[in-house]
């Protein structure tokens, strides 16, 4: 924290702005920060203290190889970084190696940090799909071999603790591709995870032992549209051309039908849970698309909810933000942005946004619900996640791309700002934007030396198209791109708003116990918004070592890989760090 000598020469430094994690380096002596005065004083009197750094993951840079006689692509850097997971304040990803070839890599941040974490398929690409995390593991589905009949490779379940040695294959599942433990296709309950393969539903605490089939089903009805409610998983299967709604509740006496939805429901594309119920997008035979809700009990019915439409509404992007439901549909004058919060009976369209037709995707972050302007992406649009009042940016000469579509949204927000993609079409150049919501507040923000016009762009088949794959890491920015023309690889971008460990004065009351700890940290915290709380714990360098989240005011972390010594717990809500409290480990 800024010593009072300088917030008297400098009164615009906040006591909570970080000098330490973007200015100098930390020493540590005890408790004590020692900053590095004359570096103070340099930047201290610039606007922005921003910053990129690179983590090269291949050093061999970009190769072309020809893969049809007609056309040929270009492998770029780490190729295409396919999913991000955080396990013990490491990063894990999905990347190419120096053959060119995607296995599981692992990053702190720092290219010494920075390697696959093992050879999976030590004949050609492993292409780990989509990462989870689990307990102290990260499981993935990946395959070792073309072990599938006519020479085609099969996918497993893998998991890894962080180490080679300890990552494993923990269950031969033979699927087809790799995409049976995708977003859409599992969910983390009681620190497992629940998901079908094409013939079974399945459980995984990330060990051989703990992977455990729960159920049969007809071949080819994988699961989806997977949530939670009353502390079982609901889930729907298209089993035997009939629609039909699953529960669990991780046992296999407690796996079974619910509802066949024959005769209601022909298709569906999600389901979501709120307030005690499921609220499913589908539709009969022959019919659009219509929100319908369940109770989630044997005897209940499936029943449409009325949004105001003569015909369907065609919901989408159901997604549940700070214990409202939010999602898109059409009534008969515009597709609007709905919601629903405990006190609402039915949906309701918001009303500072009714008189706009809102399309695509929405991104949270912020206490804000962002979508964007379908006529030209010039407009960046949200909503107050409490007041519902709407605010825009407009991006003058700049727009958003058009995106391949991705698991992730089309911006990532942290402390107060969102960080995005615009195109310059006079110019022809995309650029990295950082905004605080205002125009005044909008910039773009670019890597020195940087010398390619299209730098997000991803691989797609034998084409390039627009992509966004940022995500959080830290205080970080995680930006794939190729800024240098040496290949698309990892950068790493601070803003002036990352913050250091010096403890704030704290909004939240905070009980850590026993302290010191030896295996688990009991941590209680006030939540009186029950929002998505990030814990974060932290060694006194400031390198996070563990990352949980919780929606509500109790949560256990385990603590027994960690050495004695001083650390301390953040507490962060909406990429605003809300609370911090240091405790010790005494082995």
């Amino acid at each position: 924290m800024a010593s009072k000598g300088l917030q008297q020469q400098y009164p615009n430094l906040q006591p909570t702005q970080s000098l330490v994690t973007h200015i100098c380096p930390i020493i540590f002596t005890g408790m004590k920060t020692i900053l590095l005065t004359t570096a103070i004083l340099l930047i201290a009197t610039m606007a922005d203290a921003q910053q990129f750094s690179l983590v090269e993951v291949n050093p061999l840079h970009g190769q072309e190889q020809f893969i049809w006689s007609d056309s040929s692509k270009h492998i770029y850097g780490g190729g295409e970084f396919a999913s991000f997971a955080e396990l013990n304040g490491r990063l894990y990803f999905t990347a190419q190696d120096g053959n060119y070839n995607y296995e599981l890599w692992v990053t702190d941040g720092t290219q010494q940090g920075t390697h696959v974490v093992k050879e999976i398929n030590t004949t050609g690409s492993a292409n780990p799909g989509k990462l989870h995390k689990v307990g102290n593991r990260i499981v993935f589905a990946a395959t070792d071999d073309a072990t599938g009949g006519m020479g085609i490779a099969t996918y497993d379940v893998y998991a890894t603790d962080g180490t080679e040695q300890g990552t494993v294959k923990i269950a031969d599942v033979d699927e087809s591709f790799n995409d049976f433990l995708s977003s859409s296709r599992v969910i983390a309950f009681n620190n497992k995870l629940v998901f079908c393969t094409i013939d079974k539903v399945m459980i995984t605490d990330g060990t051989t032992t703990g992977t455990t089939p729960l159920s049969a089903i007809s071949q080819y009805a994988q699961g989806f549209g997977y949530c939670e409610l009353n502390g079982k998983v609901y889930f729907l299967i298209n089993q035997s051309n009939q629609l039909q709604i699953w529960r669990t509740d991780g046992t296999v006496s407690g796996t079974k039908l619910m509802k066949n939805l024959n005769g209601t429901l022909m298709f569906a594309e999600t389901m979501q849970a709120f307030n005690g119920k499921l609220y499913i997008v589908g539709a009969p035979q022959g019919q659009g698309h219509d929100l319908h809700v369940y109770d989630g009990t044997e005897n209940g019915n499936v029943q449409k909810v009325n949004l105001g439409a003569t015909g369907n509404s065609y919901p989408t992007e159901l997604h549940v933000y700070n214990n409202t439901l939010w999602f898109l549909a059409a009534n008969n004058t515009h597709n609007n942005l709905y919601k629903m919060d405990a006190n609402d009976i039915v949906p309701v369209p918001v009303p500072s946004v009714s008189g706009l037709d809102v399309y695509g995707d929405l991104a949270f972050a912020n206490n804000r619900v962002y979508f964007t302007d379908q006529m030209n992406n010039r407009i960046i649009r949200s909503v107050h996640a409490q007041n519902y009042s709407l605010s825009e940016l407009e991006l003058t000469d700049k727009q958003l791309p058009w995106f391949w579509q991705t698991d992730a949204s089309f911006l990532v927000g942290m402390n107060n700002r969102i960080y995005f993609t615009a195109y310059d079409t006079l110019n022809q150049q995309q650029y990295f934007m950082v905004s605080d919501g205002t125009p005044s507040g909008t910039h773009s923000v670019m890597p020195e030396g940087y010398n390619v016009a299209h730098p997000f762009n991803a691989l797609i088949s034998c084409g390039m198209a627009d992509a966004f794959d940022f995500t959080t890491f830290g205080n970080k920015i995680v930006v794939p791109a190729n800024f240098n023309d040496a290949g698309r690889e990892l950068w790493f971008f601070t803003d002036e708003n990352t913050v250091s460990i010096d403890e704030p004065q704290l909004q939240t009351t905070v009980n850590l116990f026993p302290n010191p700890a030896t295996d688990v940290l009991n941590i209680s915290f006030t939540n009186s918004n029950y929002c998505q709380t990030d814990v974060l714990v932290r060694d006194m360098s400031g390198k996070i070592l563990n990352r949980e989240n919780t929606s509500g005011n109790y949560m256990m972390v385990p603590v027994v890989s960690f050495s004695s010594g001083g650390y301390c717990a953040e507490f962060w809500q909406e990429g605003k760090r809300i609370a911090s409290k240091k405790f010790s480990i005494l082995k």
